[in-house]
């Protein structure tokens, strides 16, 4: 009889105590769970978001000291990064001509290689375009015309990969403008290197410009720049002034906004 109760009292409680049960082995479970270990970031994800970082405080030299401890590197994010870096360590006014020289060519190797590394990288194309024109400047015009037609390939594919990125409409504008504004001599070198120059127009150029400026609005004070010089061009002096005014309102940061804006300055002064 004693064993009948002592069940009997046993199922009872079980019963009426089931939600405090439940809620204590709740308890339990959260109070014994192993809590998971943060991921470690890799030195290499590391380094691109504070080069990121860098870049967008238009701390250069910092990015350019923090990046090229990775010079031997094969990744290809890091790559194109340095690429970047180089160029524009390289535009400072501070940097020699020399210096200047070496690293126009420096960022270009890195460039090539991030390419090397991933050719479906949006960046790898952009940047090898922008770095192979720079090395132009050293190469003479034979060679730059001879490499117009590969920098506007990878502009294309920088495009294709990422179409929502305004420098690389930029610089495609560009490219359909120095072409557009080709000297005579030039025309000449063109037609034995292509047998004819290439077929564009000043308002191809400006179309990229414009884009450019669509996807990301005064992104970069030289795009607002070619927009005003692509309409001089076209003889629509109207717009032109529209878009060199805005210049004189620019958010300075760099010394290629800093040259934009005079030159806009001395455009206006000129009409």
């Amino acid at each position: 009889m004693p064993s009948s109760i002592s069940w009997s009292f046993c199922m009872g409680f079980f019963q009426s105590s089931r939600a405090f049960s439940t809620a204590l082995v709740i308890i339990v479970l959260i109070a014994t769970a192993v809590v998971a270990e943060p991921v470690p970031v890799s030195p290499n994800v590391a380094a691109v978001e504070e080069a990121d970082r860098l870049y967008d405080a238009t701390k250069f030299t910092e990015m350019y000291d923090l990046l090229i401890r990775f010079k031997d590197t094969t990744d290809d994010e890091l790559l194109w990064r340095l690429a970047r870096a180089c160029r524009c360590v390289g535009m400072l006014l501070s940097t020699s001509k020399d210096d200047k020289k070496r690293l126009t060519f420096e960022s270009f190797d890195f460039a090539q290689r991030a390419l090397e590394a991933n050719d479906q990288n949006s960046a790898a194309n952009k940047w090898y375009a922008i770095c192979l024109s720079d090395t132009c400047d050293y190469l003479g015009t034979k060679r730059k015309i001879e490499n117009g037609n590969v920098i506007k390939e990878h502009l294309l594919q920088a495009i294709e990969l990422n179409p929502e990125d305004a420098l690389s409409y930029y610089w495609l504008g560009l490219w359909y403008y120095t072409y557009a504004d080709m000297a005579w001599y030039e025309r000449k070198i063109a037609a034995v290197v292509f047998g004819s120059p290439p077929s564009v127009t000043y308002e191809k150029a400006l179309t990229m410009f414009l884009a450019a400026e669509m996807i990301s609005p005064n992104f970069y004070s030289m795009n607002q720049y070619m927009i005003g010089k692509t309409y001089e061009k076209m003889g629509d002096k109207v717009s032109e002034a529209v878009y060199l005014k805005k210049l004189l309102n620019y958010d300075v940061k760099t010394e290629e906004d800093k040259e934009a804006v005079k030159k806009a300055e001395e455009s206006l002064k000129s009409m």
